[in-house]
Formats: structure tokens, sequence, C-alpha cells
């Protein structure tokens, strides 16, 4: 009897262990568990697989017809490769609308060389050799796949794609995203330069960031869309400017001085603490991931 009791013992711990981790989250097999984010998160932009896919969207082997979505919201796929100049360059705009809409509808992005599968069966579902990449697909809840989206987009192109299956994104109302700052904004919200031209008294009601730009710049333009990215995913939490030259000339003049300079150089980035500490000068191109540090960083 004792040793029928032990056993039971055992088995309840078991039991009970299992239940924990399933709870947790999902093994990916290798002893790492996901966390499972509840309905309603947004998950951002997901690197899809073929295996993902297939769990997640339609499972290509049971029902290579897709006609069973198994989805509990809509989708949209960026279909991409490591090869290609044009998926680079729309990588941060689909990241941005996916930080946008991601609490209504699921972002992967495709791979070719990850979801090889993936990317035959929709070649072959859109009578196509190969599919075109950049190009795009979204599903709407009932599992009605769209037409072919194809080429470079602008972000309020495919923000249209997607507000056409789930409406406008829930934005949280103190989220700004990216905001264009003038002189007399900067004056208001961040440092007043006629009574505080030391730049001591800070205004601001959370951490700032500032993303300073010329329109002749180019490599300001190629770096619009990241920040617009990160403004987005972090704008709950900090305030984000962007500071043309044209538009913000005082507030240039003063972080030029403030920095020992005759000029700014563009674009370059300064962050501000809550408690009005100004950071050093960033300066160039910079990864999403590089100016998400940043971020991160100041809001400790």
């Amino acid at each position: 009897m004792k040793l029928k009791n032990i056993f039971r013992t055992i088995l309840s711990i078991f039991a009970c262990s299992a239940m924990l981790v399933a709870c947790e989250g999902e093994d990916d097999g290798l002893g790492n568990t996901t966390p499972v984010k509840p309905d309603g998160e947004n998950h951002g932009l997901v690197d899809l697989t073929d295996d993902m896919f297939n769990t997640k969207v339609f499972d290509l082997q049971a029902d290579p017809e897709m006609k069973n979505f198994l989805g509990e919201r809509p989708v949209f796929i960026d279909f991409g490769a490591e090869w290609c100049g044009n998926c680079h360059k729309m990588h941060p705009i689909v990241e941005t609308v996916a930080n946008k809409y991601g609490k209504k509808m699921d972002f992967f992005y495709a791979d070719q060389d990850l979801c090889g599968q993936v990317h035959e069966r929709f070649s072959k579902h859109f009578g196509l050799g190969v599919l075109p990449m950049p190009c795009y697909i979204t599903i709407d809840k009932d599992g009605n796949i769209s037409e072919l989206y194809e080429g470079l987009m602008t972000e309020a192109g495919m923000s249209e794609l997607v507000e056409k299956i789930v409406g406008a994104p829930d934005t949280p109302t103190d989220n700004r995203g990216l905001v264009n700052l003038t002189t007399e904004m900067f004056n208001s919200e961040v440092f007043n330069l006629d009574s505080d031209a030391d730049l001591k008294s800070f205004l601001g009601d959370r951490p700032v960031f500032i993303d300073f730009g010329a329109e002749w710049c180019g490599n300001c333009h190629k770096m619009h869309p990241i920040v617009e990215a990160i403004a987005q995913e972090y704008g709950d939490r900090a305030r984000f400017y962007y500071a043309d030259q044209d538009v913000c000339g005082p507030v240039h003049e003063r972080f030029s001085k403030y920095f020992g300079l005759g000029v700014l150089p563009m674009p370059c980035y300064i962050t501000i603490t809550k408690d009005g500490k100004i950071s050093e000068l960033y300066q160039g191109l910079m990864s999403k991931e590089g100016m998400a540090k940043l971020i991160e960083d100041v809001l400790k």
C-alpha cells in the first residue's frame, strides 16, 4: 500500500508540472519555453516558418487547398528573401504597420529560405512559377485570401489594405508616434528656449527622443521608417520628435551650441531622461535594434 501511495504521489507531481508548463508556454523542442501571449496582445512582426504556418494559418499537409483557416484573427503575410533589396527597404514599413495594427491582426514575415513550402503553395494558388518579391497577402477571419499585392508600398497604402480587414488601429491615446516638432512645441513640451537657455528645466511628462534631420539629407530619409517604427513601439512610454532643420532652426542652433558644434551632423539623435538629462549626440545610420537599445536605456 505504501508503494502504491508513493507511486500516486509521483504521478501527481508530474501531472502538476506538465500543467504548469502548458500554462506558461510552448516548448520549442530544445527545452526552452516560449511565453504564450494573451489574445489581443500586439505580437508585432513575427518570423514565420513552415511549421508555424501549419499550426497558425493553414495546415498544408492536411489541407493543401487552404480551406480550413486555423487563425484566431486575421493574418497579414509579407513574402521576401534575403537577396531581395526591396524586401529590406520594405521591412521597417511592415514593422511599423505591424506595431500599429498588431492587436487586431497577426503579422508574419515569410522568408523564402525558411518558408519554402509556403512560398510554393501560394505561387500555385496565384498561378505563378515563383512569387514576385516583395509581395503581401491578407487573410480575413473567415479564411478568405486576398489578391496578391506586389512591390514597394507606402505605410499609408499598406495601412489601407489592413484597415479593409480590421478597421482603424486601437492606438493608445497617449501614443502619438513620431511627431513633427516645431520650435513653439519644443518650448512648451521639452525646454523653453526663451526662459531656459541653458536647458535646465525639463517640461516633459516622460523621456524624449529627438531625431534631427533635413529635407536635403538622404540618410535622414533612409532612417525615417526606422524611427517611425521605434516611435510606434515605445510611444506610450516616451515622446518622439522629428526636428527638421528648416522648421526647427532655433532648436538645431541651441543643440549645436550645446554640443560645441558649428552645425549638427545629420541624421543625429538625442534622448532626454524623465529627469531632464540630455544624452550624448548619436550620429549617422543606425539599425532598429541599436535605436531600440538607446530607448530601453533611457526608460530604465
